[in-house]
C-alpha cells in the first residue's frame, strides 16, 4: 500500500489529466489536489474509525427515502457501457458508480486516477481506498475528489453561476428559546449578510465543502457538514427566508425526521445537503442558526 502511495504522490499532477485533477477545488483558499486527497487519505486509514454498526443503525433510518441517499437502491447496480474503457478502468468506473456517484463524475475519477500514473490492479485499489468505508458513511478522500470533478465539468458545460445571500447567526434571532421572536430590522440584517456564488446543480453543503471563494470559505466556517451530505446529521441546517421557502420547497419526511433533532428548528428549516440549486433559486436568502446539534459526536470510536 505504501508503494501505492508514493507511486500515486509521484507522478499526480504531471499529466494533462493529472494537472486537472490536482487544480479542481479549494477550500478556505487552500488547493483541494489529488496530491494531498491521497496523501490525507493514508494518514486517516492509521486513525480511530467509526462503529460501523452505530453509524449504519443512523443511515438505514433514511435508506432510499431522499436526494443524497439514492446509492441505497442501486449500490450493486452495473453502469452501463464501458465508454472504450480498458477492463480495469471500467471496474473502477464500475466501483464509483457503486458507490452513487453519476457516471460522468466517475469517468472522471478514473481518468484523473489513471492520467497520475495509475493503471491496472491499482486504479481500483486506490479507487477503493479513497472510498473508505463508504457504506456508513466514513469516506478517505473519494468525496472531496468527486465533487472536484463535477465542480470542474459544471464550468466547462457552461453552467449558470448561482448567488446565494447567507445571513449570519449574530444578524438575527437564531438562538435557542428565540423562535417566537421577529427581527423587524430587516435592512440592518441584510446588512450583515454576504453573498455565495456557486454552479447549478450544487448543493449548500457542498459549497460549504468545497466552493471556491471568499464567500464559500465564510459559509463552510458557519456549517460544519459532519456526515459527508447523507442526512446522518443536522449540522448543514439553515433556515430559509420565508420568501423564498416555496421556490425551494418543503422537506421530505425522512429529512424532516433529522430537522426535529437540529438546533432550534424553524418552519423553514432545510439541511443543507438538500437544497440544490438552480436557475429560480438565484438571490435564495437562507439564515444560519447560532449552534448546531452534532449526533456524529456521540458515536463510540473503536481503538
Amino acid at each position: 500500500m505504501k508503494i501505492l502511495q508514493n507511486k500515486l504522490l509521484s507522478t499526480c499532477g504531471n499529466t494533462a489529466h493529472g494537472r486537472l485533477a490536482s487544480k479542481y477545488a479549494t477550500h478556505g483558499g487552500q488547493a483541494v489536489t489529488a496530491r494531498t486527497i491521497i496523501s490525507r487519505s493514508f494518514q486517516r486509514r492509521s486513525h480511530h474509525h467509526f462503529n460501523r454498526l452505530s453509524i449504519h443503525k443512523l443511515h438505514t433510518l433514511k435508506q432510499g427515502k431522499c436526494r443524497n441517499l439514492d446509492y441505497t437502491s442501486r449500490s450493486f447496480a452495473r453502469s452501463s457501457g464501458t465508454g472504450g474503457n480498458s477492463p480495469d478502468v471500467e471496474k473502477a468506473v464500475t466501483f464509483i458508480v457503486n458507490v452513487g456517484y453519476e457516471r460522468e463524475i466517475a469517468q472522471g475519477v478514473a481518468d484523473a486516477l489513471k492520467e497520475s500514473g495509475l493503471s491496472g490492479t491499482a486504479l481500483l485499489a486506490t479507487a477503493r481506498m479513497l472510498a473508505g468505508r463508504w457504506e456508513v458513511g466514513e469516506d478517505e478522500g473519494l468525496e472531496a475528489l468527486a465533487a472536484s470533478v463535477k465542480m470542474s465539468l459544471s464550468k466547462t458545460e457552461g453552467k449558470k453561476t448561482i448567488k446565494v445571500v447567507v445571513v449570519p447567526p449574530n444578524s438575527w434571532n437564531s438562538a435557542e428559546g428565540e423562535e417566537d421572536e421577529s427581527y423587524v430590522d430587516q435592512e440592518s440584517m441584510m446588512a450583515r449578510a454576504f453573498e455565495v456564488e456557486a454552479l447549478e446543480g450544487t448543493s449548500l453543503t457542498d459549497v460549504a465543502k468545497f466552493g471556491d471563494g471568499e464567500g464559500a470559505s465564510t459559509l463552510g466556517e458557519y456549517i460544519e457538514c459532519a456526515c459527508a451530505g447523507i442526512m446522518a446529521c443536522s449540522t448543514c441546517h439553515v433556515i430559509v427566508d420565508d420568501q423564498w421557502f416555496e421556490k425551494v420547497g418543503k422537506p421530505c419526511e425522512a429529512e424532516q425526521d433529522m430537522l426535529d433533532l437540529a438546533y432550534s428548528p424553524r418552519d423553514t428549516s432545510r439541511l443543507g445537503c438538500q437544497i440544490v440549486l438552480d436557475e429560480k433559486l438565484d438571490g435564495l436568502v437562507v439564515k444560519i442558526p447560532k449552534g448546531a446539534n452534532n449526533l456524529m459526536d456521540f458515536v463510540p470510536f473503536q481503538d
